[in-house]
């Protein structure tokens, strides 16, 4: 006989309707219960807050107080407005990220034909090389994973063209070259 619900957390089963008075109510849930047994929703409830505000995940760094937050970089979407990441720490990725940069372009010169860096989405020389600019150099990566810096993983591109490549899922090269046409 199947039970009518399942604490997800213990493993205790309702199998008549007798039993579903151990499982905390909410309406749109079948028979009225949740997947939680009273007692382990109690558990739950009574465990204690993090002991700190923020913690690096590269170096295990923790801020215990908001003066402590200091350390800890800026992140508008996060929690407390801080990223999961210190200062120092993100300066050594920021280092390491502008010196795989300058490699890549290196290699991206050696691979072109004639030393000039085309976009691998539209097919335009890549001029600019540092900035902001729509028409600077970005790095793509081919397989999503921003930590893999193999140079056959990363293709140079617009900054331009890879926004409209990340923002449209579909059609993508027909939004790059209408962009192209109207510019």
């Amino acid at each position: 006989m199947t039970p009518l619900r399942k604490c997800r957390v213990c493993g205790l089963e309702a199998v008549e309707i007798e039993d579903l008075e151990l499982f905390k109510k909410r309406t749109g849930y079948p028979h009225n219960r949740l997947t939680i047994c009273k007692s382990c929703n109690k558990k739950q409830l009574k465990r204690p807050p993090d002991p700190f505000l923020r913690k690096c995940r590269v170096c295990g760094l923790e801020a215990h107080e908001d003066e402590g937050l200091i350390n800890f970089v800026n992140h508008k979407k996060q929690r407390y407005k801080k990223d999961n990441l210190c200062r120092p720490c993100a300066n050594k990725q920021q280092k390491e990220r502008s010196y795989h940069t300058d490699e890549l372009v290196n290699a991206y010169k050696k691979r072109a034909h004639n030393g000039k860096i085309y976009c691998y989405f539209c097919g335009v020389e890549v001029a600019v090389l540092d900035g902001k600019t729509p028409k600077s150099l970005v790095n793509h990566s081919l397989d999503r994973n921003h930590h893999n810096w193999n140079h056959d993983n990363k293709v140079p591109a617009h900054l331009r063209c890879h926004s409209i490549y990340h923002s449209y899922s579909d059609n993508t090269a027909q939004y790059i070259k209408k962009w192209r046409e109207n510019k």
